[in-house]
Order: structure tokens, then sequence, then C-alpha cells
């Protein structure tokens, strides 16, 4: 068996590979500068160049309307966006007779009806055949999902028919 240790020589490192690594950055830094030179260049007057283009056919546009007409325009504008305002913060009532209208019991009927917008609230006075009829009454508006709170301040019986007094608390939504 021949020994293997004589025929190792001094170590042979490769001398390639680091300036192949430093080529390939060179390569690619160089890439990297041209093309960011062609940006700053090339594309960025042509794209200042389109932009003074735009502005000069607004500049012939707005030329091209009388000034008059830009007042008024303006002036509409301005109204249409104070408008906007307005209709964003009225508040719409007709959607609490809707609510009233599907949770009244058919054998309920009622003979008052307050309506306190800043307090969300409806106070109704009623009557029903029973206090069964108002306790189903009470349970509609419970299920009901505008109604928030409700609470019945007064009931009494009289003729053979419950009189009661609820106040309904709405959600704010209903009134957007």
């Amino acid at each position: 068996m021949e020994n293997n240790l004589n025929n190792l020589g001094p170590e042979k490192l490769e001398v390639g590979w680091p300036w192949r690594l430093l080529m390939f950055s060179a390569i690619l830094f160089g890439v990297l500068v041209a093309v960011y030179l062609g940006f700053l260049f090339g594309y960025n007057p042509y794209l200042d160049a389109q932009i003074d283009d735009v502005d000069q056919e607004i500049a012939a546009l707005a030329q091209s309307v009388p000034v008059a007409e830009q007042e008024a325009l303006l002036t509409f504008y301005a109204q249409l966006s104070n408008l906007q305002g307005v209709l964003a913060k009225h508040v719409v009532v007709s959607k609490v007779f809707d609510i009233i209208e599907r949770t009244t019991n058919r054998l309920v009927y009622y003979s008052n009806f307050d309506l306190n917008v800043s307090k969300r609230t409806i106070t109704i006075d009623g009557t029903a055949q029973s206090y069964n009829v108002v306790s189903q009454q009470l349970e509609s508006f419970k299920q009901d999902p505008d109604v928030e709170s409700f609470s019945i301040n007064q009931a009494n019986d009289r003729d053979s028919e419950a009189n009661f007094k609820v106040v309904l608390v709405i959600k704010p939504e209903v009134f957007k």
C-alpha cells in the first residue's frame, strides 16, 4: 500500500474566484449607475416636458372660458359643497314611522306620540285590549333592531282596556 501522504503537496488556492465576484459587482454597479443617470437625464426631463404641455393646455382652456362663467361655476360649486354638508347633518324622522308601523300590534292604538330627536326618544300613549296585548307590544319593541331600549312609565286598566305609556330610545343611525 502506498503512502498517500507523500502525494500531497502544498495546497493550491484558486485565485480567480474573488476576481470574478469583484468584476460582477463592478458590472452590476455600472449598470445601476447607468440606469440612474438615464432616469435623471433622460426620463425625468421627458416627464417634465409632458407636465409642461398639460399645464399649457389647462391654461389655454382656462383662457377660453370667460371669467364670469368661471366665477359662476365657482359659486355653484360652493353651493353644492354647502348643500352636501347640510344634507349630511340632516335628520330623517320618516324612518321613525316605519319603526312604529312594523312594531305596532293590530290590537293596539296610540292616542299620543311625542318625538324628541335630540334625546332620540319617542313617548307613546297607547291603549290595548288587555295587559296580555300590552306585553306582546313591549316584546315587539324589544325585538326591533332599531330600538335601543324602552321603558314603560305607566299602565292602568280602564273600561276593560289597558292604557299604557312607553318611552322608546331609538338608535342614532335611524336619524341619519
